[in-house]
């Protein structure tokens, strides 16, 4: 019974009474000599104490109608006494067991560590104890044994720098991106909306784990999307010249490849990337006998023979 809780009845001032008659020790029926301000086990059952300092038993009533007090089941040698047989006329005294007082005192030391509450497993009080983590706080939950668990909830946290990303379910307002996002317990996460960045550096300190999907638009020409392993180019970009060219294919997280295209703007030139090399895409071929006049870069002149 260490770890039961059983309401009793317990009335003060009871008076003493005595055996009405002898019992044997399987006795369920008890008749007492006087019955008067006796608890009657109408809300919760009461604990008598027969033969108190002689042949002592403690019995736990389920009832009383007039003298007569009904045994629960099991009830006689309650708390840790024996069933005994008694004769007529010994004491029988309404009592407060020492299981009540210990059930008391359990209670009042359940708690072990600052931050505990009690709460019921549907049966009996028991410890729920602290999460230990800051920022936890009791929840109902319907899974758990005592309906209750220690959580965290979902967080607002507006900052310029990322918070520590201990704990899930925390959102994260980064004021350096205007950006909302969420954190899985490890990594704080972008949604797949598309980022402006101004340059290569700036997407990879502020998109430093990327998703499949995610797209970027750099510096306010490059049109850009991330497939799972590297950034690929969208459409034509745009670039000052072939430095500015070469320096954003270059980058590790981009890389070359087959049907790159590119426009540079210093010459008008489009390119197209294949085996290896640039392929200028946009030359005007003049077939003439004689120079065209106003010619641009990169343009051709092809004079036939007469």
């Amino acid at each position: 019974m260490a770890d039961a809780y059983q309401r009793k009845e317990i009335k003060g001032g009871v008076p003493p009474t005595t055996l009405a008659g002898a019992i044997n020790d399987t006795a369920t029926s008890i008749t007492i000599a006087d019955a008067t301000g006796w608890p009657d086990g109408a809300s919760n059952p009461f604990v008598i104490a027969i033969d108190r300092g002689g042949t002592e038993e403690l019995v736990l009533c389920e009832s009383r109608s007039g003298t007569t007090l009904t045994v629960i089941t099991d009830g006689r040698g309650y708390d840790e006494t024996t069933a005994a047989s008694h004769n007529a006329g010994v004491t029988v005294e309404h009592v407060l067991d020492a299981g009540t007082i210990d059930q008391a005192n359990r209670l009042a030391n359940l708690m072990t560590t600052k931050g505990d509450v009690i709460a019921s497993n549907g049966t009996n009080p028991v410890r729920l104890g602290v999460a230990g983590t800051d920022g936890f706080v009791l929840q109902e939950d319907s899974g758990e044994a005592t309906g209750l668990i220690f959580d965290r909830l979902i967080a607002l946290l507006i900052a310029a720098s990322a918070p520590s990303v201990t704990g899930a379910q925390r959102i994260w307002l980064d004021t350096t991106l205007d950006r909302i996002r969420i954190s899985d317990g490890t990594s704080w996460l972008f949604d797949n909306d598309m980022f402006v960045f101004a340059s290569i550096a700036a997407r990879k300190s502020g998109l430093s784990s990327p998703v499949a999907g995610q797209v970027c638009v750099l510096g306010g020409k490059v049109l850009e999307y991330y497939d799972g392993s590297q950034f690929r180019t969208i459409g034509v970009p745009s670039f000052a010249d072939d430095t500015a060219r070469d320096a954003y294919y270059g980058d590790a997280t981009v890389g070359l490849y087959d049907g790159a295209m590119a426009k540079t703007e210093d010459d008008y030139a489009v390119w197209e990337y294949r085996q290896d090399e640039w392929i200028l895409r946009n030359q005007k071929i003049t077939v003439s006998a004689n120079a065209p006049s106003n010619p641009h870069d990169q343009d051709v002149w092809y004079q036939p023979t007469s």
